[in-house]
């Protein structure tokens, strides 16, 4: 077998498994988007995301105890990892919960839309990779099809320019986790998963904090997933499935396919949520929101299109 043969074919399969990883990720984090929407009509985005990190923390910290998750940070800088969680969750939770209270729903669907082409620039500038042709039409496509999907049901504007702010914040948040994701090469996906969780929780625990004591209803807070089913099963679903299994499905996805093949995948999570509107809401699916479906899939196919490796030649043998 020659030796050229045998680097496509496990480059091949990192870029299966980059795919793989990143899919299901996106799967994941889909159906959060129905959950989050129904309990947040009665609980703060803050609540819920500080149950949501002090679940996943605790999951983690228990099963890396138990030797189950393999978390070795002895002898490493923690620099690193403190900026990358700094960008992803915290700063991006910022920016994405205050855009979308602020905004309208197509102008926070737009500017979300965004992450994989701002993720494509700054890959070129700081990772000095050229994506090929094919790559960028692709992350091109798949957005056009996110656009149309928003935008076919109207667009309201709200000229909010705090909220435009925040939305900016969280998009280049994303993308600049992306980045530093994909520097951060002497760290696993799970260490990496882990410090970001240990910052969601310090960042959302104390913000949440705050809140409940202003309102005098900390009792409340703490004791929330104890007297709320709903509340405590939708945290269970964010903070182990979301906080945990998805970011280091997501962390793992771009180790193996890199920051703009994997961001190129985030457009799936809108077109879940507008299947899961039509099939479990009862809502209807617009004529445009099926082409830019179409457009999401055919973006995502040409930006991760994996081409065929050639058999050897004798003379390669």
């Amino acid at each position: 077998m020659c030796e050229k043969e045998g680097i496509k074919n496990l480059e091949k399969t990192d870029s299966v498994k980059g795919i793989l990883f990143s899919l299901c990720a996106q799967v994941i984090w889909g159906f959060s988007v129905l959950l989050t929407k129904q309990i947040t009509t009665n609980f703060s985005p803050l609540t819920l995301l500080s149950w949501r990190f002090t679940i996943g923390m605790i999951v983690m910290t228990i099963l890396a105890a138990l030797g189950i998750l393999p978390v070795n940070l002895k002898g490493k800088s923690k620099k690193a990892l403190i900026i990358l969680a700094v960008f992803q969750p915290v700063l991006y939770f910022i920016g994405e919960t205050v855009g979308i209270k602020l905004t309208t729903a197509s102008e926070s669907g737009i500017f979300i839309a965004m992450i994989p082409i701002v993720t494509l620039i700054l890959s070129i500038k700081f990772l000095k990779k050229i994506p090929g042709r094919l790559q960028t039409a692709g992350v091109v496509t798949s957005v056009s099809g996110i656009v149309l999907m928003v935008t076919c049901k109207g667009v309201g504007v709200s000229f909010n320019v705090l909220g435009y702010l925040a939305l900016i914040l969280a998009v280049f948040s994303a993308a600049v986790f992306s980045i530093l994701s994909d520097k951060a090469a002497e760290y696993s996906s799970i260490e990496k998963t882990y410090i970001m969780t240990g910052m969601g929780t310090l960042a959302f625990d104390l913000g949440a904090a705050m809140e409940h004591i202003s309102k005098g209803s900390v009792k409340v807070w703490l004791t929330l997933p104890i007297h709320n089913l709903q509340f405590m099963l939708t945290s269970l679903y964010l903070g182990i499935g979301c906080s945990v299994i998805a970011f280091c499905l997501m962390n793992a996805s771009i180790k193996c396919i890199g920051a703009t093949r994997t961001t190129a995948f985030a457009s799936i999570t809108t077109v879940l949520t507008v299947l899961c509107g039509v099939f479990i809401l009862g809502e209807s699916l617009e004529p445009l929101q099926a082409v830019g479906i179409i457009f999401v899939i055919a973006g995502i196919y040409m930006a991760n299109k994996i081409s065929i490796v050639p058999e050897c030649s004798e003379e390669g043998k």
